[in-house]
């Protein structure tokens, strides 16, 4: 097997998102020039790019990869070709219907490793990057404070803060992963995510839409990895987010990872045995 670099590899689908694509390609590429390890962009693509795009791309010390994803559409099935086709030990899944800081993406990576108040390095395995999100409302804020007195009253514990407010569409989705797969995230259906490669490795992305993002985070959690979470930082987005354009497979995705869940095991290399005795015993 040939040994994992370190390094960042970035995986970006393109989901029939051409114009999002023609401005986040090219702060990808200066982003990762300014950073001072190994990496590479992964752009996986279901409709030709323009080639008023692909002409701006230059050569760097940065690996620029581009992959048709064929006749299949869908966002997981893009990251499918883009884990197989990364080198690096680090990875960071991201996508073009929401926004992102692109520049800060230098800044980002180190979280990774959380560092205690006793100076102690913490290696994180996942850390989810959590959307800014919504303003709140009035009533929000007021259902806020009700559940958060309760909390204190009849628990005994003061309830962490808000990390932010999703849209009303999407805020059942945190309740129901922890309710099936045990994830204690706000924001699970959050595109970005940095991930190690050697968690990765052990699972395969079945998902051929977007439950992807939410697959990744259940079966690391099932493996026992140590998964963090911090928001978004409040800072320009190079482009304007794009919809996923993509067949409805959400359904059919949570279905064959609920039932069948795939997990690859690492066999130890096989050593050659000792040569059997042949030799009859001595009566």
């Amino acid at each position: 097997m040939t040994p994992i670099e370190t390094g960042l590899s970035v995986i970006l689908p393109v989901c029939g998102q051409t114009q999002a694509a023609e401005k986040a390609i090219p702060a990808w590429l200066t982003a990762l020039e300014r950073l001072s390890l190994n990496t590479e962009l992964i752009v996986i693509h279901d409709t030709p790019l323009p080639e008023s795009l692909l002409s701006q791309v230059k050569e760097g010390p940065h690996r620029f990869v581009l992959i048709s994803a064929g006749e299949k559409k869908g966002y997981g099935h893009s990251l499918q070709l883009g884990v197989a086709a990364s080198q690096y030990s680090l990875m960071f899944l991201t996508g073009l219907d929401q926004p992102f800081p692109i520049a800060e993406i230098g800044k980002l990576i180190h979280e990774i490793n959380y560092k205690t108040e006793e100076g102690t390095i913490i290696p994180i395995d996942v850390v989810n990057f959590h959307r800014k999100g919504v303003d709140p409302t009035a009533w929000d804020r007021f259902c806020l404070k009700v559940r958060s007195g309760l909390e204190r009253l009849i628990l005994g514990t003061w309830p962490l803060p808000k990390l932010g407010w999703l849209p009303k569409s999407e805020r059942w989705i945190p309740r129901a992963m922890r309710l099936w797969y045990g994830i204690r995230v706000h924001d699970p259906a959050s595109r970005h995510k940095l991930i190690r490669r050697r968690i990765l490795q052990k699972f395969i992305i079945q998902s051929q839409g977007e439950f992807a993002t939410r697959e990744v985070l259940a079966k690391a959690n099932f493996l026992g990895a140590m998964i963090g979470e911090i928001v978004v930082p409040d800072r320009p987005c190079p482009f304007e987010p794009q919809p996923i354009q993509e067949p409805d497979t959400r359904k059919a995705d949570e279905k064959e990872v609920w039932n069948s869940p795939k997990f690859v095991i690492h066999l130890p290399p096989k050593t050659e045995s000792a040569t059997p005795n042949t030799e009859p015993a001595a009566s």
